[in-house]
């Protein structure tokens, strides 16, 4: 059992959570967001009565909660976090790949398998997200969102492989 503090960086919140199964609950929680490069494992302590130890944190930083387990990372809260170990990517924390910028697909993708299945806008964020631009980059730039690139940068990918295999992969496969 765990209770954990996970940021969301753009917000400056902090969730305060629970798990029996820390791992599965993150994993959980990084495919119910769609940017899950915005968060990031603040800590996490093993106790063996964690419901207690969880209410324990909810009442003592009360003052700064937002709604439910998300608190404003201000004040004591702020000072309490800042006195941690320094926070990790929650990709880094779950050993997962990010969906787009260091998986598998992103590395070996050409520039003329690009061309050859995309066009106009969706070439465009392609070849800068392939050259290294982060998804903020390119939204700012294209005037959007960075869930908006997410989600063309997945229908890029999926495209790509409908005219590379025929049919878009299950992931994993090659």
């Amino acid at each position: 059992m765990s209770v954990y503090f996970i940021r969301h960086i753009p917000s400056r919140r902090i969730k305060i959570g629970r798990a029996d199964d820390m791992w599965k609950r993150l994993r959980a929680l990084a495919g119910a967001w769609p940017v899950p490069e915005d968060f990031e494992l603040v800590t996490e302590w093993r106790k063996d009565n964690d419901a207690l130890e969880e209410a324990t944190f909810h009442r003592e930083y009360d003052s700064y909660r937002i709604h439910g387990e998300w608190f404003s990372e201000e004040g004591e809260l702020a000072k309490f976090t800042a006195s941690l170990a320094p926070p990790m990517p929650l990709g880094k924390v779950l050993c997962i790949e990010s969906r787009h910028s260091s998986s598998r697909f992103w590395k070996t993708v050409s520039a003329k398998e690009l061309r050859k299945a995309l066009y106009a806008r969706h070439l465009t964020v392609a070849l800068r997200y392939r050259k290294g631009d982060t998804m903020r980059e390119i939204a700012e730039q294209e005037g959007c969102s960075r869930q908006r690139i997410h989600q063309i940068l997945k229908t890029c990918q999926e495209r790509v492989n409908v005219v590379k295999f025929g049919y878009v992969p299950i992931p994993g496969e090659t």
